[in-house]
């Protein structure tokens, strides 16, 4: 029995880390050439704000700032604290790239941001959306020229961008950013191979007419997740691509119930995705599972043998590594062997319980009411 664990878990590790070495294999190779001829596209920016919104004034500052001419900037407000629509407004008359729009008291089409989202892009102007949060903001000021120089090379209808979460003290910090680089490795790995599943809506480009009719006749009961059913609605007819030279940072949450809610959220969205693609995200995260699993089985029923202790060690440095060059080569700060000893086996249990919880949840829910 002991051999057939450690045959075992052999086996699962091969195939964990031949799975991750694809990834490793396509992503540090994508070196797109983009040339800078190309002259600036107009571009209209959607920022959706609910609530209080601490960052905003100062994360909008850096979107200002950037040194693009053909663009138009627009807020769009939704319970907004009386003093930061006042600030708002005064930067609007500051700067005349700048429109802020309430819709707080307005009778206006759907729920939660898509109602923000849809209202913003019919004040929209020009051909091109770019979308960003209200906890958000570039990291250069050459995010918008890189952009268009991407979507005019790609001849792009749809352009996704990286996010990572700005670094803070704390190990639920460091969770969150393993989980969004795992995600963020995965999203780019498939989009570059042409089977593109999911955005980042608050690093993104579209074409305005591809909010659609069709397209909001499909999703338009959902208040969220435009970011991943758009890239979903036309996968198959639009040429999708993704750009990594200009990241956009976001804030995390500090609350693991609010993160494990919206983790919850995106796992959700899931049902929206190709079962042949959901089996290829799922197979490298039951492989880890599963290699773990039988590490902890001949760990408990057998003692501890140097073989065990090899393979844990061969695991963890190959995917460090792996790690290591997707994040370096992305320019994504993060701290891979900590990540990877601490996080990996924890990090795989919860992304195959999680369906489970949202799926428990819902029929709870639906049971009380």
């Amino acid at each position: 029995m002991e051999w057939v664990l450690g045959i075992l878990s052999s086996i699962f590790l091969i195939l964990s880390l031949s799975n991750l070495y694809r990834k490793y294999y396509i992503v540090t190779r994508y070196f797109p050439d983009i040339s800078t001829r190309f002259p600036s596209l107009p571009l209209s920016i959607i920022l959706c704000t609910d609530g209080f919104a601490p960052r905003l004034l100062n994360y909008l500052e850096k979107i200002l700032n950037q040194k693009y001419s053909p663009v138009e900037i627009i807020v769009i407000c939704k319970n907004t604290p009386v003093e930061i629509l006042e600030e708002l407004h005064k930067k609007s008359l500051e700067n005349e790239k700048l429109q802020v729009e309430n819709i707080s008291i307005l009778d206006i089409p759907y729920t939660e941001k898509k109602q923000a989202l849809n209202y913003g892009i019919s004040l929209a102007k020009n051909e091109w959306i770019v979308t960003i949060d209200d906890d958000c903001y570039p990291d250069s000021e050459q995010w918008l020229t890189s952009i268009s120089q991407h979507i005019q090379h790609f001849h792009s209808d749809i352009l996704l961008g990286l996010s990572p979460y700005i670094s803070q003290d704390g190990l639920l910090n460091q969770w969150i950013r393993f989980d969004a680089l795992y995600g963020s490795a995965n999203y780019l790995y498939f989009t570059i191979i042409g089977k593109p599943y999911m955005g980042l809506g608050r690093n993104m480009a579209f074409k305005k007419e591809l909010w659609s009719q069709e397209y909001l006749g499909e999703y338009g009961t959902l208040g969220s997740g435009d970011d991943t059913t758009l890239v979903n609605f036309y996968k198959s007819t639009k040429k999708i691509d993704i750009f990594i030279d200009h990241l956009v940072y976001s804030f995390p949450h500090t609350s693991f119930i609010d993160w494990l809610k919206q983790k919850l959220r995106h796992i959700n969205k899931g049902k929206f995705l190709d079962k042949s693609l959901q089996i290829e995200l799922a197979k490298p995260i039951l492989f880890t599972y599963l290699f773990w699993f039988c590490i902890w089985l001949w760990m408990s029923f057998f003692a501890f043998h140097f073989l065990i202790f090899l393979l844990i060690l061969v695991f963890v440095l190959i995917k460090t590594f792996f790690y290591f060059k997707i994040s370096k080569h992305i320019r994504w700060k993060s701290k891979p062997v900590f990540y990877t000893f601490l996080f990996d086996a924890l990090h795989s249990f919860c992304l195959l319980i999680f369906p489970f919880l949202s799926i428990f949840i819902k029929f709870k829910w639906r049971t009380n009411n």
